[in-house]
């Protein structure tokens, strides 16, 4: 394996390694508390429970795109137009809810 392989498997391993640990650290810390203080409501931010959900929605997606159980990106048409980043960003909620209904759901 050439130096720029070698580097490039090394940033890999030390990615893969360290989301392993921080997901490590916040299913710990969500399993070391009681149903009511995870969904209780937080004034401007998201509970305990809803940021669980949300970190498993996203994880378990990218896991099924990596592995190829679900579709990834696809090639954007020809008539795509790319924004600007500043009118992405304006057009994001100053708040975003979790889907909330879905946890309860889920049950």
């Amino acid at each position: 394996m050439d130096p720029t392989q070698s580097a490039h498997v090394g940033r890999v391993r030390h990615l893969r390694e360290s989301f392993t640990a921080a997901n490590d650290r916040l299913v710990a810390r969500l399993r070391g508390v009681s149903d009511e203080s995870a969904e209780r409501p937080v004034p401007g931010a998201w509970s305990a429970a809803q940021i669980g959900w949300h970190v498993a929605r996203v994880s378990t997606r990218f896991a099924g795109m990596i592995a190829g159980d679900m579709a990834g990106p696809e090639p954007l048409p020809e008539s795509f137009q790319e924004r600007r980043w500043a009118d992405i960003a304006a057009s994001v909620p100053e708040r975003l809810q979790a889907p909330w209904w879905r946890i309860r759901r889920q049950r």
